[in-house]
C-alpha cells in the first residue's frame, strides 16, 4: 500500500539523476519495518510550471509524500519519515550545495472514508 510520491521542478533534471533519487526513496521505505517490501510503490512526477519564492528559475523543489494506511503510531510516522528525509537528503547533498533547493517530506495516512472514482476509455 505505501506510494512514495515525489514532485519536483523538472529544472532538477540538469544536475540531480531523478531514477536515482526514486531508488533512494524506494530502498529506504521497502528497509522500514513499517511495511511488506513488495507493496511499496514509488513513483516521480515532473512539475514544469512553478513558482518559487522570487522566481528566480535556478531555485527548485522536491516534495515527497509517503501515504500510508491509517492507524500507525505517530512515533512510527517520524521514524519513517526521518528516515526517507536523511536518504534523500545525503543523496542530494551535491545538488543542494549547488542551488536553492526546497525539499520536505510529508508522511501522510490515506483515510478509510476514501471515495475512488474511474473512468476508462473505449476499448
Amino acid at each position: 500500500m505505501p506510494h512514495l510520491i515525489i514532485e519536483y521542478s523538472r529544472n532538477l533534471e540538469e544536475d540531480c539523476d531523478i531514477g536515482e533519487l526514486v531508488a533512494v526513496a524506494h530502498k529506504t521505505a521497502q528497509a522500514s519495518p513499517v511495511f511488506n517490501p513488495v507493496a511499496v510503490r514509488t513513483r516521480a512526477i515532473p512539475v514544469d510550471h512553478y513558482l518559487i519564492a522570487d522566481g528566480d528559475p535556478a531555485r527548485a523543489f522536491i516534495q515527497l509524500y509517503i501515504r500510508i494506511k491509517p492507524g500507525r503510531p505517530t512515533e512510527t510516522k517520524m521514524e519513517l519519515g526521518r528516515a526517507v528525509h536523511q536518504a534523500v537528503k545525503d543523496f542530494l547533498a551535491p545538488t543542494i550545495a549547488g542551488r536553492g533547493l526546497a525539499f520536505n517530506v510529508e508522511v501522510q495516512d490515506v483515510a478509510d472514508t476514501s471515495v475512488r472514482f474511474r473512468s476508462w476509455g473505449k476499448p
